[in-house]
């Protein structure tokens, strides 16, 4: 009887270690999507420096932003928008590719891409025209050229 009551305190010490049985662990409660959305419409807009419709500076990091997306009130995507941090320049080797699609209303202007960390652009369909040399310079991270 005693082996019987040790294995059942060992049993029951593992338990309450690995959570497995324990009641007053926390249960994950799923958020209702508007909430999810509403988290990531206010994530993204942290990302962007945006003023009057015009992209000034996306403010996110290439090391943790897998996908880019730009916010709704993004009309124009301007000079140098989505050139690298300083910190980001020093440690380019180490960071990975973001994707960024824009929609073919929003306007991309005159090196708007200059300087650019790894980045994969998707215009969508429908567009009729880029602004002459709007990638120059993307890959050149950080260059004037």
């Amino acid at each position: 009887m005693k082996k019987i009551n040790t294995l059942f305190v060992i049993l029951f010490a593992a338990m309450a270690v690995c959570g497995c049985g324990n009641s007053s662990q926390e249960a994950q409660v799923k958020k209702p999507d508007s909430i999810q959305q509403k988290e990531q419409k206010n994530k993204t807009s942290d990302l962007f420096e945006v003023k009057d419709g015009v992209l000034i500076r996306y403010k996110g990091s290439y090391q943790t932003e897998r996908k880019i997306i730009l916010p709704e009130s993004v009309k124009v995507i301007g000079k140098k928008a989505f050139s690298l941090s300083e910190k980001e320049k020093c440690m380019i080797y180490k960071l990975k590719t973001s994707t960024l699609e824009i929609p073919s209303d929003v306007k991309i202007n005159e090196y708007a891409f200059s300087g650019a960390g790894p980045l994969k652009v998707t215009l969508a369909e429908g567009r009729k025209m880029v602004e002459k040399s709007a990638f120059r310079g993307m890959g050149k991270y950080g260059s004037d050229s």
